[in-house]
């Protein structure tokens, strides 16, 4: 009787060891998956299906999209165009950015400073493109693409960041290169002496960018620094 009970306190032994690490194998990958779970990545989901509709709706594309004269009756275009992209190349190299740079600011300034760059972003560096436009630098153009926001979202890591190492495409580099990158590759382009896209708006991207970098400056460094200490 008593090895007969034995032997059954043995097996529901082996059943729940066996139950709780099932257990903690599935905690594990849900811990793991809630990793990918930030606002960035769920952020890129959100444009990725925004395109697909672009595709699938021919209305929609010209429903949302930045021209000049909407901006008084329409101003929402000012942040629904930069969930609008122009092409498969345009989407992804804006996504593969926005992914680098907008998961390195959660991890300096948390997800909520990274989403109001994000949109404010889109506003900044419009409305500094209309500014350079009626100035005469570059014409102002119909405007989609998330680059101003994410431009944003760059300059607030130049800010706190700047010597912080990334990886683009395989290389390795600090964010100090990329903003040296960054800056050649947008003021040529503004100067017209190189530009490998025409419809580019680049002074969006500086304009953002210097939005980005005052915007940490001013608002995001002391919650930075408590986050450091």
């Amino acid at each position: 009787m008593e090895l007969g009970l034995f032997r059954v306190v043995k097996k529901f032994t082996l059943v729940t060891n066996k139950v709780l690490s099932a257990d903690s194998i599935i905690i594990s990958m849900l811990q793991r998956l809630r990793g990918y779970a930030t606002t960035t990545n769920i952020l890129i989901l959100v444009i990725v299906i925004s395109f697909i509709i672009q595709i699938l709706v021919e209305e929609y594309t010209d429903a949302f999209k930045f021209s000049i004269e909407y901006i008084i009756f329409e101003p929402y275009r000012f942040f629904t165009s930069g969930f609008l992209h122009g092409s498969i190349l345009h989407l992804f190299l804006n996504m593969y950015a926005l992914f680098i740079f907008g998961n390195l600011l959660e991890k300096e300034a948390g997800n909520k400073q990274m989403l109001v760059l994000f949109l404010l972003g889109s506003l900044a560096g419009t409305g500094g493109h209309i500014l350079l436009g009626v100035l005469g630098v570059e014409p102002i153009k119909t405007l989609i693409g998330a680059s101003d926001s994410i431009s944003a979202i760059f300059g607030a890591c130049v800010f706190l960041a700047l010597y912080r190492n990334i990886e683009v495409f395989l290389i390795k580099m600090k964010v100090r290169t990329a903003l040296i990158l960054f800056l050649v590759y947008n003021l040529l382009g503004i100067l017209s002496i190189f530009a490998l896209q025409a419809n580019v708006a680049y002074s969006t991207h500086i304009s953002a960018l210097i939005f980005g970098y005052l915007y940490a400056r001013f608002f995001i460094k002391t919650s930075a620094q408590e986050r450091s200490i």
